[in-house]
């Protein structure tokens, strides 16, 4: 697939993603699990390979030092033999995934390092962005994420608070870009957040309520 976009003059970017609580069994390898911040499921039902929608499983709450140890571990694909030739990597940092579990209030529980204060709960965002240039380089690195909104039960009390603080704390690894997934929200415009704390490339997807 990667030569056939280079062939064309394209770029590729490799999404590194964890389900987080929005998980359900028939979606994953048997032996995998479910491993949240906070122990507590999605309230979203999951579609399943034959879009049937299924109430996702109880995850386990996994240490969150456990989760910040595995940044590091974070590779490019141009380090991997089996897709040598992909451009770069985002973290997805949005939808109710991991490590967006980690940024809002009203889920993230944790009383250490990793939870409470705005500083703590953007804590394994930023390690994780800061881990992965060291593999390959700030400019095949971006980000996704998703301001204010509230998909598979993520309300934080103050988003704009806590998306300017982790914006603000990446932006002077100058990565590749950052990649704004744009709601229409009556208590703010993510993009002016964006703009206001973010002086690198982004890029947005829109999408209407």
């Amino acid at each position: 697939m990667a030569d056939a976009v280079h062939a064309e003059d394209g770029s590729i970017v490799m999404q590194l993603m964890h389900c987080g609580r929005a998980s359900v069994r028939a979606n994953k390898e048997p032996s995998a699990e479910a491993i949240t911040p906070s122990a507590a499921p999605s309230i979203v039902k999951i579609p399943v390979p034959d879009r049937t929608p299924q109430k996702p499983e109880q995850p386990t709450r996994c240490p969150a030092k456990k989760f910040a140890v595995s940044s590091p571990n974070l590779r490019a694909p141009q380090q991997r033999r089996a897709v040598p030739s992909l451009d770069g990597v985002e973290l997805h940092c949005a939808s109710g995934y991991s490590p967006m579990l980690f940024l809002p209030s009203n889920f993230n529980l944790w009383i250490d390092d990793y939870g409470e204060s705005v500083a703590d709960r953007i804590r394994f965002a930023v390690e994780a962005l800061h881990a992965m240039p060291d593999t390959i380089g700030a400019d095949r690195v971006g980000s996704r994420i998703c301001p204010g909104r509230d998909t598979n039960g993520m309300n934080d009390a103050d988003p704009k608070e806590t998306y300017a603080a982790l914006i603000k704390a990446v932006a002077p690894l100058g990565l590749a870009y950052l990649h704004l997934i744009r709601f229409a929200l009556p208590s703010f415009d993510p993009l002016a957040l964006v703009k206001a704390n973010w002086k690198g490339p982004h890029q947005q997807s829109i999408f209407a309520e």
